[in-house]
């Protein structure tokens, strides 16, 4: 990999020129000083030192001969995506002709080096700084762009290389090493995720795998999720909604997630979620692993031969949105746009209409039941109005799917639940562990049309003995005491990390619920679910 040869000068890089990463985060020599080639017909002058670090940074150095005190000199790294040599840190010679170089963040994943000076260049030699941790028990994922491009736009991908080093926590099952941590390069492009919480100062991510891996036991698929949960400063209401979606099981399927501490480009970005992304999965129901369990659809496929994903959101921020009755906007998820076309719009559309129709006139009929599934319906309704997440009224983040062939309307997956169980105070008392959210309309500004789906759906007596008697099946197995408190302990050094890292304080917006500390957080979340719980315990226990 040398360059080819100088006929005046003899330059060699010395110190972090080649090392690579031992999985306890310390960094091993690679090659000796033998190993390092002349470039000239005399011999190479440096000696390889070993490299400095201190965590978080790397530093280099090259000798010149002969020397040219006050010389600049640059480190370059050779692009992964052109072949260029790019600077990444520079320095002067000194009396003896060696210049020293800081690198800040470097990359986990090896990339080729040099040094110039006074039109003299080094060898090339290689090196990968170390898979860093914050040793708090859970996971560790890192992310490295090509040539460290930030990842700052929802817009596209960033090309580039995925790892993981495994938990150390019996709590967390199953999160083992992957990528090059395992012994195999894994190549993966990420984006920015979110709508409103892309405006936050810690960025949620959206991570796609050039092969699919079964992470933390979560089943395989090549689409995850990375959630900041900023908003939330307990870092615990996602999850927290996922145990309690797992019990309402006519959901038939809710995102699994597990804890985990993330890298990106080499710099710690805090305590994430890794959560299964809403996707298809093609079977009836989901196996072990498995998501949506609708049909995916494929170019040329006739639209009652697949599923469909849809979300209400009244951004219209998927590709392709349609109207809902007078109702409000949802958005396609699944078709995705390379196997979407007209005919499907029009046949979901139409469908979707025609179960709004029939909605609005539930206080009278049951036609809607010939659209909408009755028992996804009620355990969709009764886990939301729990949690009382401020998109809930088909504001946003609220889904619906439609299996193949006939098959009826139903609710979920669960999703997005920073702005929940009382962490906003928002219209609609919505902080308040006491009162309807969904089922009444009173007050509640976050929603698309005057009377929402649950508001028509609760005009049916039918619909609300059906909740009452569901409510009734599940209510002792929903207290939350234990599951946050088994959180809690696991997850108390990598919150600590984080609010190292993030300000705790640091308020995002006027409405958002913030106690004087992390555990503060944590316990006003145990209470604020132990307190809905009886709440509605007191309403629907043998009465509506």
């Amino acid at each position: 990999m040398n360059s080819k040869p100088i006929t005046s000068l003899s330059v060699a890089l010395c110190a972090v020129l080649l090392a690579v990463p031992l999985l306890g985060g310390g960094l091993a020599s690679a090659v000796s000083p033998a190993t390092l080639e002349s470039v000239s017909a005399r011999a190479v002058t440096g000696v390889l030192a070993p490299l400095t670090h201190d965590g978080y940074h790397a530093r280099g150095s090259a000798t010149f001969s002969p020397a040219k005190s006050g010389a600049s000199a640059q480190l370059q790294v050779k692009s992964i995506k052109d072949g260029s040599w790019d600077t990444v840190a520079t320095g002067k010679q000194d009396s003896s002709g060696k210049a020293s170089f800081y690198i800040g963040d470097p990359l986990e994943v090896v990339h080729e080096y040099r040094a110039v000076s006074d039109g003299a260049t080094s060898n090339v030699v290689q090196y990968a700084g170390p898979y860093k941790d914050k040793a708090t028990g859970l996971a560790t994922l890192y992310f490295n762009s090509n040539d460290g491009e930030s990842v700052n736009t929802r817009d596209k991908y960033f090309d580039g290389e995925f790892a993981m080093k495994g938990a150390t926590s019996s709590q967390v099952a199953g999160c083992n090493n992957e990528g090059i941590l395992a012994g195999q390069a894994l190549k993966a492009e990420m984006k920015g995720r979110g709508n409103y919480s892309w405006s936050f100062p810690k960025k949620s991510f959206t991570l796609k795998l050039d092969k699919g891996r079964n992470l933390c036991g979560m089943g395989t698929s090549k689409k995850w999720a990375l959630v900041a949960n900023d908003y939330d400063r307990s870092l615990l209401r996602n999850s927290v909604a996922s145990e309690i979606g797992k019990k309402f099981t006519n959901l038939q399927w809710t995102p699994d997630q597990k804890p985990v501490d993330l890298f990106v480009n080499g710099s710690y970005r805090g305590s994430y979620s890794l959560v299964e992304r809403i996707t298809a999965t093609g079977g009836n129901p989901p196996a072990l692993g498995g998501r949506v369990p609708i049909t995916e659809a494929s170019v040329g496929s006739s639209p009652g031969s697949v599923g469909y994903i849809l979300e209400w959101d009244f951004r219209k921020g998927a590709q392709n949105n349609f109207g809902v009755g007078s109702s409000g906007w949802a958005g396609l998820k699944e078709p995705e746009d390379e196997e979407y076309s007209a005919a499907m719009g029009t046949y979901i559309n139409d469908y979707v209409d025609k179960a709004d129709a029939a909605v609005r006139k539930a206080a009278t009929s049951s036609d809607w039941k010939n659209y909408i599934d009755i028992n996804s319906a009620v355990d969709y309704y009764l886990a939301m109005e729990f949690l009382k997440p401020v998109d809930g009224n088909m504001w946003a983040s609220v889904y619906m799917y439609k299996p193949q062939n006939g098959g009826k309307l139903k609710f979920g997956p669960m999703w997005d639940f920073d702005l929940a169980a009382g962490s906003a105070t928002r219209a609609g008392n919505v902080a308040s562990s006491s009162s309807w959210y969904l089922r009444n309309s009173l007050g509640v500004s976050a929603m698309q049309s005057s009377k929402t789906w649950f508001n028509y759906l609760n005009d049916s007596a039918e619909f609300r003995a059906a909740a009452r008697t569901r409510w009734n099946q599940l209510d002792q197995g929903l207290h939350m005491n234990t599951f946050i408190a088994q959180q809690k302990a696991l997850l108390t050094k990598s919150a600590a990390e984080n609010y190292v890292k993030w300000n705790h304080g640091s308020r995002i917006s006027e409405y958002q619920v913030i106690k004087s500390s992390w555990a503060s957080d944590v316990e006003y979340l145990r209470s604020w679910t132990e307190s809905r719980n009886q709440w509605i315990d007191s309403q629907l226990d043998n009465a509506d």
